[in-house]
């Protein structure tokens, strides 16, 4: 057994022969550096042939490199270009390997491109002790001269069928192919094309100084040929001396063409399709490089080797045009030196210097330095970014953290701005199956907005989970009278539910007469049609013309005052003493207004019970559950400012006196148990809350306008809306309006089809999608919204904490993992504080309705007619 050296590897020869090699090199080899490309969902193949045009630009002639000094003259090595096809049983690597001063400019046009391909600088170490290897080359069949396929529109040749290979493989098993690009002067190989097509033309076809097998039986074929020329000849001369009609003339023509059928034969076998192929042709001028495609099989089982070999060199059948690649058998020794060749990125003299080496353009190489397409990596089991990259704009990297976008190889935070206020108040739908992540996103809002300055509201109608957890996560330091939390399922101290807040802001008394009779107007107005409309929820069918009269004139009347709610309008629509007050006493300015309650004052009382029936049957449905009855029934806690405790505007507002560290922000939760309300109870109270949010939000119409929004936003974030019907048409203004308030709406759904009622107002008002995993209908629904991501990638999103979202239609969607913030502070003790501060006593608040509403069912006799004082 001999023993030969040569660097770090170890080759002996003979029985037991070995090949060792150090389990991991360095990502540089001497001046050379490896980088490994991992593809992604979009990679596309029809500009490699430009990348290797560049590549040819590492050209230097040989005057170039040669360097002289005083004691020596030295010699550079060629440049060269190494790419390289790893495959495992479990994975299919791709690396480049280039001189270490190009690598900039290599990671330059690799990014041009594969665009966001992932670039790492990465070792190639799959190979351990191993006993086992075989070694093959491929080489043309033909002349350089003549190319193989080049055709750009095809994606998946030859690199499909050299990854179907990886199914040969066993778990000890690889396999991998490197190719070996070193540029050629272009001049000198336009000289020896030209020579070779003249040829060609005379019909000769040029041959490669080896003869493959292929050319032997060729070459075997034409001195069969030729040795029947002979006795062909011979036999013709004997006829026509017998015959005695020996002509010269006729030899003549015998022998031309009998030649020319022996010279048409290879020609013939490349003028298949009739004619030479275009890329062919412009062989002559593309930028060609010396190139050498080796194959290492490694396997224990002899005959995997050789079938891992023949699999892959016949998967390179796929190029075959003009020309072909075929398998180069290798002796022992010869294989033993191309695999320190492979292993060190070092073509020895014997390979450079090889005058028939094969030499292929930028256009053929560009076929063979492929990565694979989705396709491919959905078929073939390998390391991919299996999700489409997207690179951030700069607009996205500040503001509140959103989640971690991946782009190659490294991660970012990308977020949603805060600075442009029209962009922060687009309305904003999260998409997702259950337990794919979406409520953890609305928690993970619920508590980074108030931490960056704006308020947040959240309400949830289920077990509160949502509310508590982006309490628990607020900073430590925020300050807990900051901190709201409302259960609306604690009978026992239930808050006040009211519409106060569009009166509450306004000023309604003192000043200029004008001014304050127009605020009541306004308040009047939207506070009236937010009441019917609410009470035409409560019933099947719609409040007639003549009820809805009466009906907004009482609420105009009624609720111009923040201290006056519902209950004022019951007993208004059903008492006369009450409504014999409010005819003298309320400063009712309205002519119209004034003329209708007292023209149901004078009625008579059958007509008037006929009249108020259908009303007082819609209002029955809130009297007949204790919730609903002691909520909104109630007179709400008043503060030391005289306005009620909950106080829906002044908490969106912020108060920078109190929570100066951040931006005077409020965090209210609102919790409506679906398990002890049930699916009427959560949709009546969410109804109603809806609308005191929206209304809390229009009431800015006095608050000058800043970057588009009156007054600073603030969100609110609603859990499965699609539960609460009655909500339908609150939801729908505000996603058309709201932004001008400054309400950024935050709705959280399973599918976009849960938001049927209002899918075309979303779109018109280019609302930010957000969709983890889905229905397929949704995705369909949303292709044009989420571009660049296909229909087919959306439908691939993992199922858990991963989402694709758009924030503005001049940005690309991107895909990102969800951020779960940690829990900072166990604060479940503030809910029973807030019930304390906001909650009325259960028997307190029953017997102030009682005392109201004893009068409701009473005897209700016509009254004087009563004037105004």
């Amino acid at each position: 057994m001999s023993v030969l050296k040569v660097g770090e590897l170890t080759i002996k020869t003979g029985r037991g022969e070995q090949i060792l090699k150090k389990k991991q090199l360095d990502s540089t080899t001497g001046q050379y550096l490896t980088l490994r490309i991992i593809p992604d969902r979009t990679v596309l193949n029809n500009r490699n042939h430009d990348f290797m045009r560049s590549i040819h630009d590492f050209y230097r002639g040989y005057r170039k490199r040669l360097k002289f000094t005083e004691k020596e003259i030295e010699f550079k090595d060629p440049t060269r270009f190494f790419w390289d096809i790893v495959m495992t049983a479990g994975d299919v690597a791709f690396y480049c390997t280039v001189p270490t001063e190009k690598e900039s400019f290599v990671r330059q046009q690799i990014e041009l491109t594969w665009e966001h391909a992932t670039i790492l600088k990465e070792a190639i170490s799959h190979i351990e002790e191993l006993n086992d290897l075989e070694v093959c080359e491929m080489g043309l069949s033909r002349h350089n001269i003549f190319s193989l396929k080049v055709d750009k529109r095809i994606e998946h040749e030859p690199l499909g069928s050299l990854l179907m290979g990886t199914k040969e493989l066993k778990d000890d098993d690889f396999a991998r192919i490197q190719i070996v690009c070193q540029p050629v002067n272009r001049l000198s190989w336009q000289d020896t094309t030209e020579k070779a097509h003249k040829k060609f033309k005379s019909g000769k076809v040029p041959r490669r100084m080896k003869i493959s097998k292929k050319d032997a039986l060729l070459a075997s074929g034409d001195g069969i040929l030729f040795a029947m020329d002979q006795a062909s000849d011979a036999i013709d001369v004997i006829l026509d001396s017998l015959a005695g009609k020996a002509s010269a003339r006729d030899k003549e023509i015998r022998d031309k063409s009998r030649k020319e059928d022996a010279i048409d034969i290879g020609k013939r076998m490349i003028l298949i399709d009739g004619d030479l192929k275009t890329s062919t042709h412009h062989k002559k001028k593309d930028p060609t490089f010396k190139t050498w495609m080796r194959i290492i099989a490694g396997s224990k089982d002899a005959g995997r080797r050789q079938s891992i070999i023949m699999t892959l060199s016949n998967g390179y059948h796929d190029l075959t045009a003009d020309n072909e690649l075929e398998r180069v058998e290798l002796s022992r020794k010869t294989q033993l030196r191309t695999l320190s060749e492979i292993l060190h990125f070092s073509p020895s003299a014997k390979t450079t210097l090889d005058p028939n080496a094969m030499i292929l353009s930028n256009n053929e190489l560009g076929r063979l330095i492929e990565l694979p397409s989705a396709y491919l990596q959905d078929t073939f089991d390998f390391q991919s970014i299996n999700r489409r990259e997207v690179q951030i704009p700069n607009v996205l990297r500040s503001g509140i953290p959103w989640g971690l976008v991946s782009h190659k190889g490294t991660k970012e935070i990308v977020h949603i701005p805060i600075k442009d206020y029209g962009l922060l108040c687009r309305p904003q739908v999260v998409l997702g199956k259950m337990g794919t992540g979406k409520t953890n996103q609305g928690m993970q809002m619920g508590h980074l907005f108030p931490t960056f300055g704006f308020t947040s509201i959240l309400m949830d109608t289920a077990d509160g989970d949502l509310i508590q957890d982006a309490i628990n996560r607020l900073p430590a330091d925020f300050p807990e009278s900051h901190i709201i939390d409302l259960d609306f399922g604690n009978l026992a101290l239930l808050p006040a539910s009211d519409w106060s807040e569009i009166t509450s802001a306004m000023q309604l008394s003192g000043g200029d007469w004008t001014e304050i009779e127009v605020n009541r107007r306004m308040a009047s107005n939207k506070l009236s049609g937010v009441l019917i409309d609410f009470l035409n929820k409560l019933a099947t069918n719609e409040t007639t013309d003549n009820m809805e009269r009466f009906l907004s004139a009482v609420a105009k009347g009624i609720l111009t005052s923040p201290t006056r709610g519902i209950m004022e309008v019951i007993l208004c629509l059903t008492n006369g003493e009450y409504r014999e007050n409010v005819l003298q006493n309320f400063k009712i300015n309205d002519s119209i207004v004034f003329g209708t309650i007292q023209e149901l004052h004078e009625m008579s009382q059958d007509t008037r019970a006929q009249t108020v029936r259908f009303i007082m049957s819609r209002i029955n449905v809130l009297l007949s559950n204790d919730y609903m009855r002691n909520s909104i029934l109630q007179t709400p806690n008043i503060g030391p400012d005289g306005k009620p405790l909950i106080n829906i505007r002044k908490w969106i507002d912020g108060n920078l006196l109190t929570n100066p560290k951040y931006g005077g922000a409020y965090f209210v939760g609102i919790r409506i148990p679906k398990s002890i309300l049930g699916e009427t109870g959560i949709d009546r109270f969410a109804a109603f809350w809806d609308a005191k949010i929206w209304l809390a939000a229009l009431s800015r119409y006095n608050v000058p306008s800043v970057k588009g929004c009156h007054g600073k936003p603030f969100v609110y974030i609603r859990d499965e809306p699609h539960q609460t019907p009655s909500s339908f048409k609150i939801h729908n203004d505000a996603c058309r309006e709201a932004r001008k308030w400054g309400m950024k709406n935050i709705w959280m759904a399973h599918k976009l089809e849960d938001f049927e009622f209002m899918k075309k107002t979303l779109k018109d008002a280019g609302a930010q999608f957000s969709i983890f995993s889905t229905s397929k209908e949704t995705v369909k629904s949303l292709k044009e919204e989420l571009a660049p991501f296909t229909e087919e990638e959306l439908f691939k999103i993992p199922e858990k904490r991963v989402c694709v979202s758009k924030f503005a239609e001049s940005d690309e969607a991107f895909l990102c993992e969800t951020i779960k913030s940690p829990l900072v502070k166990d604060r479940s003790y503030i809910r029973k504080q807030c019930a304390e501060t906001y909650g009325r006593p259960l028997h307190e608040v029953e017997k102030e309705i009682f005392d109201k509403t004893r009068v409701l069912y009473s005897q209700d006799k016509p009254k004087k007619r009563p004037t105004r004082k």
